[in-house]
């Protein structure tokens, strides 16, 4: 498995993208459709809300899954790893 795995499935499923890298802004097809995350690395993750990570922002601990809530379902736009 790669370190960050994004899904449009609230149960890990429908895979957008599975990326090491900083993402400032996903690609259209991929933005604000995120509902479950796999921080597969040994670092945080930080999600924004807004493209450039500017807007509200939450972070995902190493090696840790994330499920959306209500109010972060398909909402993420942008993030990067520390």
């Amino acid at each position: 498995m790669d370190p960050i795995c994004v899904f449009d499935g609230s149960d890990f499923t429908g895979l957008l993208e599975n990326n090491p890298v900083w993402t400032p802004a996903l690609p259209a097809g991929k933005n604000d459709r995120i509902s479950s995350i796999i921080n597969d690395s040994d670092y945080r993750l930080r999600v924004f809300e807004d493209n450039n990570y500017q807007g509200a922002w939450i972070e995902i601990g190493p090696h840790q899954s994330w499920v959306a809530s209500a109010e972060w379902d398909n909402r993420i736009s942008g993030y990067f790893m520390y």
